[in-house]
């Protein structure tokens, strides 16, 4: 790193960081809850808090739901609120999300829509034979 404003990150920071996220992943830091991975709002928090530790800038993306669950469940409203504060940007795919991140955690949230490139992607034509299995057609 050559920005002298950023820290050196040292091997036990680095070996905390690996810690954490082995804990997340394989030893169950969401154990309780709905399953053994690191949810979106948990792994927000481990990017966001370790690269404010660490000196690096994060991103926080909000896609869906992972805002409004996390702000009912109590287990993980502490892990979403310091998501949300120690991320270098906040954004989310629709206003919508911004304005509630901006209004509930005083976050700047920046909107990015979810997009795909049509040059690169087309539509297909459809294949209805599921449906029509189906009597759906």
């Amino acid at each position: 790193m050559s920005d002298k404003n950023q820290k050196q990150p040292t091997s036990a920071r680095v070996v905390a960081a690996q810690a954490i996220l082995w804990a997340g992943v394989g030893g169950g830091l969401m154990s309780g809850t709905a399953s053994g991975i690191i949810g979106c709002t948990l792994a927000g928090y481990v990017a966001a808090t370790l690269g404010k530790e660490l000196g690096l800038p994060s991103i926080v993306s909000l896609r869906g739901n992972d805002l409004d669950r996390g702000r009912w469940r109590a287990q993980d409203l502490p892990f979403l609120q310091l998501a949300l504060s120690c991320a270098s940007c906040v954004t989310g795919v629709s206003r919508a999300l911004c304005r509630t991140a901006e209004q509930l955690f005083g976050v700047r949230a920046v909107h990015i829509t979810n997009s795909v490139d049509s040059e690169l992607f087309s539509v297909a034509s459809r294949d209805n034979t599921l449906a029509r299995s189906l009597g759906l057609t």
